[in-house]
């Protein structure tokens, strides 16, 4: 009897699918379904044909039962009504499951193509530039889909397969909006390298965003990351047999089909392979493509045939014109050496459509006049500082590494390198870096260790300093830095790498929010951008006199020197490349301060030949960069990059054999801060922690048996644990003081530690 009845409940269910296939092909909706069809499934098919064919008097039955469902008192129905729903959403998304493949990859092709679209809408701040991208540049736009396209199809492989294509879509989208918004504050365009900044950028936070608004990103974070996981949970796992087999081999095809079209493009001359201008490749070939790129494409490749041999060809290749150089050189000169890249540094006048009521950089438009100068090409516009010093102490071309790739964050924070530091300590120079702020911003306090620097001075280690509105420490600390410096040896032979930070923005729309020494307007009459280019112009004027009060401070030491003088990059400030009229967007101006009478011509020259110009101009010994400058610079371009192609993968990531022809360059075992800070004396005065010592800072912090306390500085000699900050001290506590920087990274300690006695 129970056999017979399963046989007679299985016939109608029979019947039933039979009945809603049919009806399903006549209206050719449905899909045909490869999976597994479950008795559960075929209860719901079955219900839904009852309900299909109900009459209008059962129809409005039902109608009545449901408004009787709505009763407020009856809780009960309505969890369960809630529930159906949820349920008929379910078994729409199990009946989507059932649609055949090609439909699910066609989908996905088509929400890549829309999503591409809009990606470009964000990265252009254009819908006629983004339309304009996809007509003109079809082949690329279509890399651009396919990425998409194979990144959404991976979705196929899993079970949830809803959930995971749409994870693949979104993650762009996330990816695309974070560029929208980046643009907003910088030129340069969103990369992978930002994920490694990722420290450094929330330590700037307060400057760019207010409380409420940090607020507001740590929520959206946070419910964003919460209502992913809620869709995960939620969405259905679809049934059956998965052709993963299948699935898997239409992806790697797609991946296959963007990696031969990317290389056709790129033998054609249609993309080309040089990122070392971040902003117009992303306008030329487009965010998802670059942003990809930008992923892979880290550290500096292998050179074809790269050997030994290949090495020893490029130095002997620079030994002709280097003997002849040591040859014909006069006397070497060693007199104090001073860079200082000024940051976003530049003449407004340069600038159409700004206007100043007075010259916003006098001293500095004064030097060029007398001393040489010209304008320099550097890598970066509106960020990237680290690139642009990173060429000039080294001679090293960052275009050569990964796409907007900083070597400060990579392989320079734990490779030994070739730069000025390196050189000029083999001329018996002390080498000081300086920053007026964070040590650890762009990994300094590794990088400049790595690149032969003996002492780092950043604002950890600096007393006395004012701050802009916008909370950039001022450079007008930097004179006396810089003279505790030249103080610091008994010899005239210092070589100081100084890197301001006061020109920084963000530069605020509301108000110029500065002493205005220049009065600032623009022919638009714009009054957000009036505001900012208020506030930067006033910056770069007080920075122009900075340099004045250094020159002055030098002339009076009475010392030969040199100050190299220039601006790091234009600033991140909206303005049209096309409103340039001196020079170009990716030139700033430099000039050679000096009191040895330099006969340099002036002329124009780029970041990464700096070294070789000074060296030249010094009559000093040369490292290998500075070499291949001398001799490639007049060669085939190609050429001049191979060389130096090979000679920076071969130093900073390959087999060193540049090591057999010149001496190693190791780390110099760099001293955070001129001077060691110390305890000389710890006093208990009106249940305070009087401490006592020398060169104490605003960063300084007591250490209690190893527990931080809250610090009050009085002076560079004396600092205070207020009361009811600590517990009563007793004899044998171990007291010592750290240099924390404002993000709680411990940078140094004290050279000694105090033993309380309170009887000694």
């Amino acid at each position: 009897m129970v056999m017979n009845s399963n046989k007679k409940e299985n016939n109608i269910i029979n019947k039933l699918l039979d009945a809603v296939d049919e009806s399903e092909e006549d209206k050719d909706k449905e899909p045909e379904f490869t999976g597994v069809l479950t008795t559960e499934d075929s209860k719901e098919k079955a219900a839904e044909a009852e309900t299909t064919s109900a009459s209008p008097t059962e129809t409005l039955k039902a109608e009545s039962s449901e408004a009787d469902e709505d009763a407020p008192d009856d809780k009960p129905r309505k969890k369960k009504k809630k529930k159906e729903k949820e349920s008929k959403l379910k078994s729409k998304i199990h009946r989507l499951y059932e649609a055949k493949n090609w439909k699910w990859i066609f989908g996905c092709f088509i929400a890549a193509f829309f999503e591409d679209i809009l990606l470009e809408i964000m990265g252009r701040r254009s819908v006629t530039g983004a339309f304009s991208f996809m007509v003109h540049s079809s082949l690329i736009f279509l890399i651009n889909i396919l990425i998409i396209f194979a990144t959404m199809l991976l979705g196929l492989l899993f079970r949830k397969r809803l959930f995971f294509v749409f994870l693949g879509g979104l993650l762009w989208l996330v990816m695309g909006f974070i560029n929208f918004m980046v643009l907003g504050y910088r030129i340069t365009p969103f990369s992978a390298i930002d994920f490694l900044m990722a420290v450094d950028v929330i330590s700037m936070m307060d400057v760019y965003f207010n409380k409420f608004q940090q607020l507001l990103i740590f929520v959206g974070i946070g419910v964003g990351i919460f209502l992913v996981i809620l869709l995960f949970l939620w969405t259905p796992k679809m049934r059956g047999k998965i052709n993963r087999l299948l699935n898997l081999a239409v992806c790697a095809g797609v991946f296959i089909l963007s990696y031969v079209l990317i290389n056709i493009a790129t033998d054609t001359g249609v993309i080309s392979d040089d990122f070392s201008n971040l902003g117009n490749a992303y306008r030329d070939y487009g965010f998802v493509y670059c942003f990809s790129n930008s992923i892979i494409d880290i550290g500096i490749s292998k050179p074809d045939g790269y050997s030994d041999d290949e090495v020893r060809d490029v130095i002997y290749d620079t030994d002709v014109d280097y003997n002849e150089y040591l040859e014909k050189r006069g006397e070497k000169k060693t007199p104090n050496i001073i860079i200082v890249q000024l940051e976003s540094f530049m003449d407004i006048d340069r600038m159409e459509g700004v206007h100043t009521d007075i010259d916003s950089v006098p001293n500095f438009n004064k030097f060029m006049e007398e001393y040489p100068s010209g304008y320099l090409t550097v890598p970066q516009i509106g960020a990237g500082t680290a690139n642009v010093e990173c060429e000039v102490i080294t001679g090293m071309k960052t275009g050569l590494f990964g796409a907007g790739e900083y070597p400060y964050k990579t392989v320079l924070s734990s490779t030994p390198c070739e730069s000025l530091a390196q050189i000029l300590k083999r001329e018996g120079y002390t080498t000081f870096a300086m920053h007026n702020n964070k040590a650890m911003f762009y990994s300094r306090n590794e990088v400049y260790n790595n690149l032969g620097f003996d002492y780092f001075d950043s604002q950890e280690y600096m007393n006395k300093l004012t701050y802009t509105s916008a909370g950039w420490a001022k450079d007008s600390c930097l004179v006396s830095e810089i003279k505790k410096c030249l103080d610091f040896t008994e010899t005239d032979d210092d070589f100081i790498h100084c890197i301001s930070v006061q020109g920084h923005g963000k530069y605020p729309e509301d108000g110029v929010n500065t002493e205005e020494h220049v009065k600032v307007t623009r022919d638009d009459e714009d009054p957000a951008l009036t505001n900012q280019y208020g506030y930067y112009v006033n910056q770069c004027y007080e920075m122009d006199a900075f340099l004045a009060d250094l020159k002055e401070m030098m002339d009076k030491r009475g010392e030969d020197y040199i100050i190299i003088a220039y601006g790091d990059h234009l600033p991140s400030i909206p303005f049209d490349v096309k409103s340039i009229v001196k020079g170009n967007e990716f030139q700033t101006e430099y000039v050679i301060i000096n009191n040895i009478g330099l006969d340099l011509p002036k002329q124009d020259i780029a970041t990464y030949e700096v070294s070789d110009y000074l060296l030249t101009a010094l009559n000093l010994d040369k490292g290998i960069y500075q070499r291949i400058h001398t001799t490639y610079c007049n060669r085939d371009m190609q050429a001049y990059t191979d060389a130096l192609h090979l000679v920076q993968y071969d130093m900073l990531y390959g087999d060193k054999y540049i090591y057999s022809y010149i001496p190693e360059y190791y780390s110099a075992g760099m001293s955070m801060g001129l001077y060691p800070v110390s305890i000389n004396e710890v006093s208990l005065s009106s249940n305070q922690i009087l401490i006592h010592g020398e060169n104490f800072t605003e960063f300084s912090t007591v250490l209690l048996n190893d527990e931080k306390l809250v610090t009050t500085f009085v002076n560079d000699r004396t600092i205070i644990v207020p009361k009811g900050q600590f517990e009563p001290l007793k004899k044998g506590d171990v007291i010592k003081i750290q240099q924390i920087d404002a993000d709680k990274h411990m940078l140094s300690e004290s050279v000694n530690e105090y033993i309380y006695d309170p009887g000694y």
